[in-house]
């Protein structure tokens, strides 16, 4: 249940649910946070947006969002995302021995579904993302302030000019 994909799924999601509200995170910037290759991760993120845990913008500024508030989600919803439709033990004998092993593997994968529909993502992330309006709103204001205007040039628009220019500088 707990396999490697769920481990960097689980990882990924906390990375994007760790950046700003604000801002979707691309792959790239992933793959680079925890150093994977960038096709790995996008076969985990068709998982979690399948799961409808993330969800894609695309085009400039594009990248992934988390779905749903990060205080609605509990780790199992991201472990729904890679469990792989529940594997059942095939096995040809009927010994006393397989049918205790697969009884001993139902129980703990039940006991960990419990656990894990307990356990909130907020808890498990580092949520640096806490940012007031008032903040964002001085972030935009610098963006959006007007330019510096130019200075004028110091020398003649045109050849023509060059004599008014000439007589200019003697004068000063």
């Amino acid at each position: 249940m707990l396999s490697r994909r769920f481990l960097v799924g689980l990882d990924l999601v906390s990375r994007i649910a760790s950046s700003p509200t604000y801002r979707s995170t691309t792959i790239a910037d992933l793959a680079k946070q925890i150093n994977m290759s960038i096709s790995f991760i996008e076969g985990l993120m068709k998982n979690l947006k399948d799961g409808g845990v993330v969800v894609a913008q695309r085009g400039p500024g594009g990248g992934y969002m988390l779905q749903r508030c990060v205080d609605d989600l509990t780790v199992w919803d991201i472990a729904v995302c890679f469990d792989s439709s529940e594997k059942i033990l095939k096995n040809k004998s009927t010994t006393s021995e397989s049918v205790a092993i697969t009884k001993l593997k139902n129980e703990l994968d039940e006991i960990s579904k419990y656990w894990l529909q307990q356990l909130p993502l907020n808890k498990l992330i580092k949520n640096d993302s806490k940012i007031s309006a008032a903040s964002i709103s001085i972030v935009i204001s610098k963006l959006n302030k007007p330019l510096v205007k130019d200075k004028l040039p110091k020398a003649p628009n045109s050849v023509f000019d060059l004599y008014k220019f000439s007589n200019s500088l003697v004068h000063e």
